[in-house]
């Protein structure tokens, strides 16, 4: 039976919106078991991570739990991470995803997996445009093309609306253990009078371009 991971891509950045915690936290797992050895797991989330072992020797649970301990995995705060001193600001966020990829190259690993709940929006309405502003600016910040993404969102939180914006900013969507590729349409300048239009599944490749969903 094909995994959701089996179509995911080193680079790409994918939301899930989940209905239960039980959700949350097995996707979470099946994440660190698809990453390698020799790449750096940073969780932000405010809510309890599996730690504990299930009473049924789970193999993901005893893994998350062993990555901790050798420090492969870390799991970070939400909300004080996005938000230092209570405010949330794009810019200082791209600033932190190239220090924490910084901080993993002198390590030694050659990759990095951010996985960011932010459930906190729900509380900090005023944030939440602003916030969408920056997850569409991942795919033009220039990430280095070994950093990968994956953000939460929990369905129990957000209004349908809010839930396509959200959506409708991310390369791809988990849904239903299947990943969904969003299509994109990027124009670009091939003479002074004229443009092209060229459908990509992954407009980060391209981060001079104008970019409009489809």
């Amino acid at each position: 039976m094909n995994k959701w991971t089996d179509d995911y891509r080193r680079g790409d950045h994918v939301i899930q919106v989940y209905q239960t915690d039980a959700e949350r936290e097995k996707v979470l797992l099946e994440l660190v078991e698809w990453s390698r050895d020799d790449e750096k797991v940073i969780c932000f989330t405010d809510k309890l991570s599996p730690r504990s072992d299930d009473g049924h020797g789970n193999p993901l649970t005893t893994k998350f739990n062993s990555e901790i301990e050798n420090g492969r995995l870390e799991v970070k705060p939400s909300f004080s991470s996005y938000c230092p001193g209570g405010k949330f600001r794009g810019p200082e966020m791209f600033e932190l995803w190239e220090k924490i990829h910084a901080d993993a190259m002198e390590q030694g690993y050659k990759g990095l997996i951010g996985v960011g709940d932010v459930s906190w929006l729900k509380t900090h309405k005023s944030v939440f445009h602003p916030f969408m502003r920056y997850e569409q600016g991942i795919d033009f910040a220039r990430l280095p093309k070994n950093v990968t993404i994956l953000c939460q969102y929990d369905q129990r939180l957000f209004t349908s609306e809010e839930l396509d914006r959200a959506m409708g900013v991310h390369q791809l969507r988990l849904s239903g253990g299947r990943l969904e590729r969003n299509y994109w349409f990027i124009m670009r300048r091939t003479t002074e009078q004229g443009y092209s239009l060229e459908s990509l599944k992954k407009p980060s490749v391209i981060s001079e371009s104008f970019i409009k969903r489809f």
